[in-house]
């Protein structure tokens, strides 16, 4: 129920919808003086959710800056959140989202020595396809391209990050908790990771990717223009925000 909830309010997470549903608000209204109001707040939500000015400055309070390990670290094993791949039916081949900086940043190090094991924790993400199980579906594109099969391990049963750390702690039992392991997921997903992880006993290190804040340089330009890309990472962003606050409240973390 929580799972099928959070997917329902994501909808809300969104400034474009809510500019949206005001607009819709806006039509149907008979009061005039409302109806111009309504039109003016979505007019100011959607100019100040499109400055890229203001978001960078939201963004860099929130995510967890990237990290440079040092040369003599070492870890057995990396565990990589889904939310990055899914399989393309129609191609027969995986297709991979704006998040497998993730699953790249995990095999560069690997590549180089810095872990030893992949963990690969995601289910099925999607309430249409339950049998699309992502871990797996990684799993086998790295077969593909040489991984060692006894070097990558799979979760395949969890739906949020809760269940990411909760199925993985059990994937990995109890003699392997007092290893300490890279935790490798988006920036702005990196807090709810980290609780999550710590609440089920595992010790982590944060390794964040897909910075949203990434490659921001001030000018007048993206401080006075709107930027219709930035609607987008501010849905990611407030889903982050409003994820971790649940799951505070919940007490997952």
């Amino acid at each position: 129920m929580f799972y099928l909830l959070s997917k329902i309010f994501s909808f809300l997470f969104s400034p474009l919808n809510w500019v949206f549903i005001l607009l819709i608000t806006a039509f149907f209204i008979k009061i005039n003086k409302w109806k111009k109001n309504l039109i003016y707040i979505a007019i100011a939500t959607l100019y100040l959710f499109s400055n890229s000015y203001i978001f960078h400055i939201t963004a860099s309070k929130w995510n967890i800056k990237p990290i440079k390990l040092k040369n003599n670290e070492r870890y057995k094993y990396a565990i990589v959140l889904g939310g990055m791949a899914n399989f393309d039916e129609e191609l027969k081949r995986i297709k991979f989202s704006v998040s497998v900086d993730r699953l790249l940043q995990a095999l560069s190090l690997y590549k180089t020595g810095y872990i030893e094991n992949i963990i690969i924790s995601g289910g099925s993400g999607s309430i249409l396809y339950p049998e699309m199980l992502e871990s797996e579906i990684v799993r086998s594109y790295l077969l593909q391209i040489g991984i060692q099969e006894s070097d990558i391990l799979i979760e395949n049963r969890s739906k949020n990050t809760r269940q990411n750390a909760l199925f993985t702690s059990e994937l990995l039992g109890t003699k392997n908790h007092n290893e300490t392991c890279l935790l490798i997921t988006s920036s702005s997903h990196m807090r709810r990771a980290i609780g999550c992880f710590e609440k089920t006993g595992i010790k982590t290190h944060p390794y964040p990717t897909n910075q949203l804040d990434s490659a921001f340089k001030f000018s007048l330009g993206n401080f006075l223009l709107p930027d219709p890309a930035i609607l987008n990472s501010w849905k990611l962003l407030i889903h982050e925000i409003a994820g971790y606050m649940i799951y505070r409240i919940k007490g997952y973390i």
